[in-house]
């Protein structure tokens, strides 16, 4: 129990920062009402989840394997989140008018995050958290483990609920000139957490 509910504040902690994914999560909930959120939202818990499990099994082994990777995941998601910008500032996406999404387009949302969040410098720098993490979790054993992976996902979840929860009932009273707005400024911002991954490669 200790384990899962560590997992669970670190993974809610490592979620809730403000970073290109929680704008993205937000503003597809705005857009597309509380289960396009979650469903972005999803998938970034997933890719948390991942980091949290390779940091369990092998801690010293995948510490050497993301330094090496650094600099071309810096650089792949640098570029993933300027193309991620522009297109979303210069979309115009009317409003669904209900909060309810095809599997299809769930699915889509939950992997394009989850490979989004893979490749983020913003999740990559949270790795050191991780591997922080990581540390309690090798007094335990393979039980503890899982039990922390899955309070990882659980957090992380938890965060993204309450962000696509939010995004959903401003929804409701925001314009469509104010949803351009929302577009250009997250794309602007998408766009800024690139060029800063780029630049930091």
């Amino acid at each position: 129990m200790d384990s899962f509910v560590g997992g669970v504040a670190m993974g809610f902690a490592i979620a809730a920062p403000v970073g290109p994914i929680g704008i993205l999560c937000l503003r597809r909930a705005v857009v597309g009402g509380f289960f396009a959120g979650l469903s972005s939202g999803l998938g970034a818990a997933c890719a948390d989840a991942v980091y949290a499990g390779l940091a369990l099994g092998a801690l010293t082994f995948v510490a050497a394997v993301i330094a090496r990777l650094m600099v071309p995941l810096h650089l792949v998601g640098g570029v993933a989140l300027i193309l991620l910008g522009l297109r979303t500032a210069c979309s115009v996406l009317p409003r669904a008018s209900g909060d309810v999404v095809s599997a299809r387009a769930g699915w889509r949302a939950l992997v394009t995050t989850f490979g989004l969040t893979i490749v983020n410098p913003a999740t990559i720098l949270s790795f050191g958290a991780v591997v922080a993490a990581a540390q309690f979790g090798r007094g335990v054993d393979g039980r503890g483990a899982a039990a922390l992976v899955v309070g990882v996902f659980v957090g992380s979840a938890l965060w993204w609920c309450v962000l696509s929860a939010f995004g959903s009932i401003v929804r409701r009273a925001i314009s469509p000139a104010v949803m351009r707005a929302i577009d250009v400024g997250s794309g602007a911002a998408l766009g800024a957490f690139g060029v800063w991954a780029l630049a930091s490669a």
